[in-house]
Protein backbone atom coordinates (compact mmCIF):
# COMPACT_ATOMS: atom_id res chain seq x y z
CA UNK A 1 0.00 0.00 0.00
CA UNK A 2 1.98 2.99 1.30
CA UNK A 3 5.38 2.51 2.88
CA UNK A 4 5.01 2.14 6.63
CA UNK A 5 1.20 1.89 6.44
CA UNK A 6 -0.27 -1.56 7.13
CA UNK A 7 -3.11 -2.84 4.95
CA UNK A 8 -4.86 -4.50 7.90
CA UNK A 9 -5.13 -3.92 11.64
CA UNK A 10 -6.61 -6.20 14.28
CA UNK A 11 -9.55 -5.08 16.41
CA UNK A 12 -9.34 -6.29 19.99
CA UNK A 13 -11.26 -5.68 23.21
CA UNK A 14 -9.56 -6.63 26.47
CA UNK A 15 -6.93 -8.52 24.46
CA UNK A 16 -9.65 -10.59 22.71
CA UNK A 17 -9.62 -10.59 18.89
CA UNK A 18 -12.99 -9.40 17.55
CA UNK A 19 -12.27 -8.37 13.96
CA UNK A 20 -10.16 -6.37 11.51
CA UNK A 21 -10.08 -3.10 9.60
CA UNK A 22 -8.37 -3.09 6.25
CA UNK A 23 -7.71 -1.41 2.93
CA UNK A 24 -6.70 -2.46 -0.57
CA UNK A 25 -6.11 -0.81 -3.91
CA UNK A 26 -8.91 -0.97 -6.44
CA UNK A 27 -6.93 1.24 -8.82
CA UNK A 28 -3.61 2.75 -7.82
CA UNK A 29 -3.58 4.97 -10.94
CA UNK A 30 -6.69 6.83 -9.78
CA UNK A 31 -5.88 6.62 -6.05
CA UNK A 32 -8.94 4.45 -5.44
CA UNK A 33 -8.31 2.80 -2.08
CA UNK A 34 -11.14 0.66 -0.76
CA UNK A 35 -11.54 0.30 3.01
CA UNK A 36 -13.52 -2.04 5.18
CA UNK A 37 -14.20 -3.59 8.52
CA UNK A 38 -15.27 -7.01 9.73
CA UNK A 39 -16.39 -7.71 13.28
CA UNK A 40 -16.32 -11.50 13.54
CA UNK A 41 -17.50 -11.83 17.10
CA UNK A 42 -21.27 -11.08 17.09
CA UNK A 43 -21.16 -10.29 20.81
CA UNK A 44 -19.56 -6.99 19.76
CA UNK A 45 -22.09 -6.04 17.09
CA UNK A 46 -24.19 -2.92 17.81
CA UNK A 47 -21.91 -1.83 20.64
CA UNK A 48 -20.09 0.96 18.80
CA UNK A 49 -16.85 -1.01 18.52
CA UNK A 50 -16.94 -1.17 14.74
CA UNK A 51 -17.79 2.51 14.38
CA UNK A 52 -14.96 3.50 16.67
CA UNK A 53 -12.40 1.21 15.03
CA UNK A 54 -13.41 2.25 11.51
CA UNK A 55 -13.30 5.94 12.44
CA UNK A 56 -9.79 5.56 13.87
CA UNK A 57 -8.74 3.60 10.75
CA UNK A 58 -10.08 6.24 8.34
CA UNK A 59 -8.42 9.06 10.31
CA UNK A 60 -5.15 7.10 10.36
CA UNK A 61 -5.21 6.53 6.58
CA UNK A 62 -5.82 10.22 5.87
CA UNK A 63 -3.07 11.22 8.31
CA UNK A 64 -0.44 8.76 7.03
CA UNK A 65 -1.10 8.92 3.27
CA UNK A 66 -1.53 11.53 0.55
CA UNK A 67 -5.06 10.34 -0.25
CA UNK A 68 -7.95 12.79 -0.25
CA UNK A 69 -10.77 10.23 -0.60
CA UNK A 70 -11.38 6.63 0.47
CA UNK A 71 -13.97 4.12 -0.68
CA UNK A 72 -16.14 1.59 1.10
CA UNK A 73 -18.44 -0.93 -0.57
CA UNK A 74 -21.15 -2.95 1.09
CA UNK A 75 -24.24 -4.93 0.26
CA UNK A 76 -27.40 -2.80 0.35
CA UNK A 77 -28.85 -5.12 3.00
CA UNK A 78 -25.97 -4.45 5.39
CA UNK A 79 -27.76 -1.72 7.31
CA UNK A 80 -25.20 -1.63 10.14
CA UNK A 81 -22.33 -0.90 7.74
CA UNK A 82 -24.36 1.74 5.92
CA UNK A 83 -25.07 3.44 9.27
CA UNK A 84 -21.37 3.36 10.17
CA UNK A 85 -20.48 4.94 6.82
CA UNK A 86 -23.09 7.66 7.22
CA UNK A 87 -22.03 8.32 10.81
CA UNK A 88 -18.46 8.91 9.58
CA UNK A 89 -19.62 11.38 6.93
CA UNK A 90 -19.33 9.08 3.92
CA UNK A 91 -21.69 9.75 1.04
CA UNK A 92 -23.34 7.26 -1.31
CA UNK A 93 -21.78 7.85 -4.72
CA UNK A 94 -22.50 4.73 -6.75
CA UNK A 95 -24.95 1.90 -6.89
CA UNK A 96 -24.16 -1.37 -8.62
CA UNK A 97 -26.80 -3.65 -10.03
CA UNK A 98 -25.93 -7.33 -10.02
CA UNK A 99 -27.76 -10.31 -11.39
CA UNK A 100 -27.02 -13.86 -10.40
CA UNK A 101 -28.46 -17.28 -11.04
CA UNK A 102 -30.17 -18.14 -14.31
CA UNK A 103 -30.78 -14.70 -15.78
CA UNK A 104 -33.02 -14.67 -18.86
CA UNK A 105 -34.15 -11.72 -20.96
Amino acid sequence: MFEGVPSTLVMAVNDQFIGVVGAYWVDKNTNWLETGIVTYNSEYWNGGYGSEAYSIWIDYLFEKTTLHRLGMSTWSGNERMMRVAEKLGMQLKWAFYVVSGNYKR
